[in-house]
């Protein structure tokens, strides 16, 4: 764990993990693996071939691959689906109470983990939740004597949501520092900021009011048996 923090907790190598992987590049090399097994599988026959043979087979492979392959561009815009919208509808309206504001046009949400562990002990209040951002530290890096375990609680306590300033190409809007929008380049914490402050004006179709307007896909859950009703 020492030679964890000194080589990777550095202020050099903080961005270290996917979320912060360029666009157009994978965050894992399984695709990688998978096209090495399969060229063992369908072109060599994991045989030893000579090397004249083994290009020969591979340029094959090569030719079919693409023209099986479909290209298709990068977003430059983070999709937003109906799905989206409506889960940054309900975040912000059963969580519009909980949002701390602070300087810079910063504003820190309490994580799920974190009122969970509140709502355990009774004490899920304003005040509450006030105290605990106090006694946060929003720093990217490790602090001092501070195990990873520790980092992780930390760092999972609150979301950062932070204002950008609107270009002549994109309205204001929020960033995050959850992985959803590390990874999407958009959240329901940003999105539904942005909804609150009325940067982005919901489609008419897709407004919800309720949780029903959200329904998942696939069967129902199970329902409670009929003895455990209580009888009138």
């Amino acid at each position: 764990m020492d030679w964890f923090l000194e080589e990777w907790g550095t202020e050099l190598y903080h961005c270290w993990f996917s979320g912060f992987t360029p666009a157009g590049l994978p965050n894992t090399n399984n695709a990688v693996e998978r096209f090495n097994r399969a060229l063992k599988t369908y072109v060599t026959s994991h045989q030893r071939l000579s090397f004249s043979k083994l290009i020969t087979k591979f340029k094959r492979e090569l030719v079919y691959q693409s023209l099986l392959s479909k290209s298709s561009d990068f977003p430059a815009v983070p999709l937003l689906n109906r799905q989206a919208w409506g889960k940054a509808q309900l975040w912000y309206k059963f969580n519009k109470t909980n949002i701390l504001e602070c300087r810079n046009n910063m504003f820190f949400v309490p994580t799920l983990s974190l009122r969970k562990k509140l709502k355990q002990t009774n004490s899920l209040s304003r005040k509450n939740l006030t105290e605990a951002f106090h006694s946060y530290d929003c720093s990217a890096s490790p602090l001092p004597n501070e195990n990873f375990d520790n980092y992780l609680k930390r760092r999972r306590s609150f979301w950062k949501i932070q204002k950008t300033e609107p270009s002549s190409t994109a309205p204001g809007s929020f960033s995050c520092n959850c992985p959803k929008y590390l990874q999407k380049a958009t959240c329901k914490h940003s999105l539904g900021l942005s909804i609150g402050y009325n940067f982005v004006v919901v489609p008419p179709n897709w407004k919800c009011n309720s949780i029903e307007a959200l329904k998942q896909r696939g069967r129902p859950r199970k329902v409670k048996k009929f003895m455990e009703h209580e009888v009138v």
